[in-house]
């Protein structure tokens, strides 16, 4: 009878073990496997071109569209930047990240400075960004660097910009040419 109790144990045992190391095994590659495809999305992102412009055109034709729905209100972290076509004169609206400064709006730019919306407000020298449900009329576009950048926000969004690995990336700056509502952009965050 002992011999049974001690199979019965043994056999009780094997199967915690194995059920343990299957548990352990998925909560491992579920947790493993988007890391790993995050990292590989990220590294291929910044230093694949033929990838990062399939990525941006994905973006520019699906993405952007469904994006715009909430961007640019309370409940989004997008911006919206309204310009206009250097060559068709015609109106665009793209959505991007935008984040306040004292004086205006810093804007990463992750796919680097040859996009078409920048192309158009650098020619245009102005543009409209809706942000928080707000709209600013903004002016100045000019190319600064990640240092700058970083110097110019909240440590709460410089931290999330290093953790994005946005240390080596462009941004732009734009300047506020009115304060329409009565609190900046900055304030508005607090």
């Amino acid at each position: 009878m002992r011999t049974r109790d001690r199979e019965k144990d043994h056999t009780t045992t094997v199967t915690v073990i194995r059920w343990s190391a299957t548990a352990l095994g998925t909560l491992f590659l579920l947790i493993l496997v988007p890391v790993l495809l995050v990292v590989v999305f990220l590294i291929a992102l910044r230093y694949v071109k033929p990838f990062r412009e399939r990525v941006r055109q994905f973006n520019k034709q699906t993405l952007n569209p469904a994006v715009l729905k909430i961007a640019g209100s309370t409940r989004s972290r997008y911006g919206v930047i309204h310009h206009v076509g250097r060559r068709s004169a015609r109106s665009y609206s793209t959505p991007v990240v935008s984040d306040p400064t004292a004086d205006g709006f810093v804007i990463p730019l992750p796919y680097g400075k040859d996009v078409d919306w920048l192309r158009n407000v650098q020619a245009a020298g102005q543009c409209t960004i809706t942000w928080y449900g707000n709209e600013y009329k903004v002016h100045e576009p000019e190319l600064i660097d990640a240092s700058t950048a970083f110097a110019m926000v909240p440590p709460l969004v410089q931290r999330t910009w290093r953790v994005l690995g946005m240390g080596k990336l462009q941004f732009l700056r734009v300047k506020r040419l009115s304060e329409k509502p009565s609190e900046t952009p900055v304030e508005a965050m607090v």
